[in-house]
């Protein structure tokens, strides 16, 4: 066997994404966090990632990256913006010009689409693989369904980018051939419809949400509401089924073999390090940072801080004001690939002294003379005396 076909190895797509904007780079306008996020949401699909909408599905072992270097082998953050109404509004001259290299990166155009939430031109298959490389081997999605968002609609999520991902290798819809039932019993189910087995067959697409009941289709007592390829809203969406994978991953091979890099191990012991560096013990209300630092060229997907209500996240530095006596701080950190590595610190911390703590101390003799009415900075100065940590 090609050891390139080992389903366990992890195939790493590098990704351009062009945001085409009008003449006033205003009107389609997206800013680096939502790229960031978009590609967030890639990773989570393809690769099933915990605590995510794709946690439910297969992972795929096809990850998405945003490329480090242009053509040239210039560094490059992997995001292009153009000021240009023809482009924004669908004209491909200006794209074509902006096209990086398409056997080797995936470019994924941003602009307004009239009537669609995005699209691509072709199956890797047609022609034999004969129209991967050419101009019209892209990406597009509507600037309106581009990253994340939350604006109670149906396709806040993400997801458009997922589905016509899903396109360019080699998947088709659910419900094609629409208005028609195919064959979903093998073999035949191999050369009808989706081609694929382990994806019910269905006459139209599904749309709407995922609460209530799911409408039969094409005799069948379940429907692939759920599946990336079909047209539900984007909370819904939550797997590709193992054949679909099979085929993205075969796709790859045979018809994009220059656009990924082949990842082994890629999350072994140590994927990257990272330090947490902290302030030396502090007094209850005294201010200090906690940092974590990574390799420099490490790409963050996403970091969580625990206790999580100390810090919000995804931020690597934060200001604290009093914690409890002696604290645990950690930190996870997983980047792009779906790696994570967690580091902790321990934070002493000596809080300011109330009332209850004061009568408790006089019950023990510790003042010669207890004032209840004495001043807040007298009340310090005999606290910092006892304790001797935060003068």
């Amino acid at each position: 066997m090609n050891p390139d076909n080992d389903p366990d190895l992890e195939y790493q797509i590098p990704v351009v994404v062009h945001i085409l904007m009008d003449d006033s780079c205003s009107l389609g306008a997206v800013d680096d966090a939502q790229v960031h996020a978009q590609i967030r949401v890639l990773n989570e699909d393809f690769r099933a990632l915990p605590d995510s909408n794709g946690a439910l599905g297969e992972d795929s072992r096809i990850s998405f990256v945003l490329a480090d270097r242009d053509p040239e082998g210039r560094p490059s953050s992997g995001i292009t913006r153009t000021c240009n109404t023809a482009a924004h509004t669908g004209s491909s001259v200006v794209r074509n010009e902006l096209l990086w290299a398409p056997h080797f990166y995936l470019n994924l155009f941003v602009f307004d689409i009239e009537d669609a939430a995005g699209f691509v031109y072709f199956f890797p298959s047609q022609d034999n693989g004969g129209r991967v490389g050419s101009s019209s081997d892209i990406v597009a999605v509507d600037f309106k369904n581009f990253g994340v968002f939350d604006r109670g609609e149906g396709l806040d999520f993400g997801r458009t980018a997922t589905h016509e991902i899903g396109h360019y290798l080699g998947l088709d819809h659910t419900f094609y051939p629409q208005f028609d039932c195919p064959a979903g019993e093998f073999p035949d189910c191999y050369t009808q419809g989706d081609l694929l087995c382990d994806t019910p067959p269905e006459s139209h697409p599904f749309r709407g949400g995922c609460d209530g009941d799911i409408e039969a289709s094409c005799g069948q007592t379940t429907r692939p509401f759920d599946n990336y390829m079909n047209y539900s809203d984007d909370i819904c969406m939550t797997r590709f089924t193992p054949e679909q994978i099979n085929r993205m991953r075969c796709s790859l091979r045979r018809y994009r073999p220059n656009l990924y890099r082949v990842i082994d191990n890629a999350c072994d012991e140590t994927p990257f390090t990272l330090t947490l560096t902290t302030g030396a013990p502090r007094c209850g209300g005294e201010s200090f940072a906690v940092s974590a630092v990574i390799d420099d060229d490490v790409v963050v997907d996403a970091v969580a801080w625990s206790p999580p209500d100390l810090f919000r996240a995804p931020r690597f530095a934060e200001t604290l004001a009093a914690l409890q006596r002696t604290t645990e701080i950690s930190v996870q950190v997983r980047d792009m690939r779906g790696c994570t590595v967690q580091a902790s610190a321990t934070i002493t911390v000596v809080p300011a002294p109330d009332a209850a703590m004061y009568a408790a101390w006089r019950d023990r003799g510790v003042f010669l003379a207890f004032d209840a009415d004495a001043d807040q900075s007298t009340t310090v100065l005999d606290y910092t005396a006892i304790v001797g940590t935060c003068l």
